[in-house]
């Protein structure tokens, strides 16, 4: 290859000020791939547009990086990864199609296409990882959201303030006006970040499922290692003393466990917490796991 480096980057130049000139059509076609291809970004407006404003943006980028060898720092990051990943193979496509269009010699060619795709690919790397960390970040401020309203919520019905069954039951994921098994479940003894309640809540999950439980159970964290759950019982659902242990029993010997009777509806949900937290004062002393 005749001009070493230097040539493949001022190929690699050329290639990116031409595709540069069709930004808006590239941008409109990646966008009607992923909407194709990746059913979550269809039908929400807002999502629809935050997608257009970052392919056309990181399209953009890309290309200078190609065009002048920058390194990009804070860039956006909004679609996610698997819509960067196929952009991007339909990115490269594109490029590399019009590199082959060029009068070049094979061995120019070759060397522009790795540039090509060791440079994009970098970029590719650390938009994901800022993605990922971003997304972690967002995910983490709307559970604390979603957790406050929850437990926001539990306190109205706990101290029989009138509420609105359907909106309390949709800000809860919860319905109401069921049977009701109320538990104060906690972890006895040190954890580490969100462990304890990642223990409670597979408890609450192993429970719902023995119990027959219809529907989603409640799960509402007090602190890192101690959350109120409310499990959902059919009508006919009988909770022996007998089946209790089991149901309650994932192998954990460090949970404690306390319940209240099965209550229904409004004033079944709040008499069976209540019977699960004078229960506990007893568990806390008692050596069985399960006490109600």
């Amino acid at each position: 290859m005749e001009g070493g480096d230097a040539t493949v980057a001022a190929e690699l130049s050329a290639v990116a000020a031409t595709v540069a000139g069709h930004v808006p059509e590239l941008s409109s076609e990646i966008w009607a791939l992923l909407t194709h291809d990746i059913p979550e970004l269809r039908g929400d407006h807002i999502v629809e547009k935050l997608l257009d404003a970052s392919i056309e943006e990181n399209v953009a980028t890309l290309l200078h990086v190609f065009g002048h060898g920058l390194a990009q720092r804070g860039v956006s990051t909004i679609a996610p990864i698997r819509a960067y990943r196929v952009g991007h193979r339909r990115f490269l496509s594109r490029c590399i199609e019009q590199l082959a269009s060029r009068n070049t010699d094979t061995a120019l060619n070759t060397e522009v296409t790795l540039r090509l795709v060791d440079v994009s690919f970098r970029y590719i790397d650390r938009v994901s990882e800022e993605l990922i960390l971003v997304y972690q970040q967002e995910r983490d401020r709307w559970l604390l959201t979603q957790t406050a309203v929850r437990a926001g919520r539990v306190r109205e019905l706990l101290r029989g303030d009138p509420v609105d069954i359907a909106t309390t039951e949709s800000a809860l994921g919860y319905r109401l006006r069921r049977h009701h098994l109320g538990v104060i479940a906690w972890v006895d003894g040190a954890v580490q970040g969100s462990d304890g309640l990642t223990r409670l809540d597979r408890l609450g999950a192993r429970a719902a499922r023995a119990l027959n439980g219809r529907g989603r159970y409640l799960f509402v964290p007090r602190d890192e290692s101690l959350a109120w759950i409310w499990i959902p019982l059919g009508p006919d659902t009988r909770v022996s003393d007998e089946l209790l242990p089991t149901a309650f029993d994932n192998g954990d010997a460090m949970i404690r466990v306390a319940l209240g009777a099965p209550g229904h509806g409004l004033d079944g949900f709040r008499q069976t917490h209540v019977q699960a937290e004078r229960t506990q004062d007893l568990a806390l002393a008692a050596p069985n796991r399960v006490l109600g």
